[in-house]
């Protein structure tokens, strides 16, 4: 959780995070550059570019990682010149790993759904030389890419790469709990309203 407050002193205007039993506080005085990289290292950097990530996920299954390599490899090589790096990364998720995190202390938010399944995780840097058209434009096509092979139902997404269009806590399976927890926590809707990120509102 991030606080920040133009100011010395934020008095009580965060009393009701803080007050929220932690393990540890690491607030302090930062600068601009230092509060700018909190959620994002290097995110000050203005030569860092256009960077977009997105998530999905799919079952083992050679024939369908086959088709994904190839659609990838074909984006890459239609889009050359676009952007400075582009990025495919598979990351296994065992039983084993399944089966951990379930167990230890009762599970998380996430209450991961048996292994094996496999996270699939896009990056795109774009080139900072496009035009801001030519920017959406390559947007737009990079995610129609990565939706071209649909996850199934019941698998949860890696918030860690997901973008924000992408509602991943819909994906969890302690996505009511999470609910009532925001409700207990968080009933007039301070921090739905002051902040971005995905909802934990109800799917129309």
């Amino acid at each position: 959780m991030f606080l920040v407050y133009d100011g010395p002193d934020a008095g009580d205007v965060f009393k009701n995070f803080t007050d929220i039993p932690h393990l540890i506080n690491t607030v302090k005085q930062r600068d601009y550059v230092g509060t700018t990289e909190l959620p994002i290292n290097g995110a000050a950097n203005l030569g860092a570019g256009s960077n977009v990530f997105r998530v999905s996920v799919q079952r083992p299954d050679s024939s369908l990682f086959i088709r994904l390599h190839d659609m990838w490899n074909d984006w890459a090589e239609s889009h050359k010149g676009k952007y400075g790096l582009l990025e495919l990364g598979i990351q296994p998720v065992p039983k084993l790993l399944t089966d951990a995190s379930n167990k230890y202390l009762g599970g998380n938010a996430m209450q991961m759904p048996d292994g094996p399944y496999i996270w699939i995780e896009f990056l795109l840097s774009a080139s900072p030389f496009l035009s801001d058209d030519q920017l959406v434009e390559l947007h737009e096509s990079f995610k129609n890419m990565t939706e071209f092979i649909k996850p199934p139902k019941g698998l949860p997404l890696f918030v860690n790469d997901a973008a924000k269009d992408q509602e991943v806590l819909r994906t969890y399976g302690g996505f009511k709990k999470l609910q009532k927890i925001k409700k207990k926590y968080d009933p007039d809707g301070f921090f739905t309203k002051q902040t971005v990120g995905w909802s934990l509102e109800d799917a129309d």
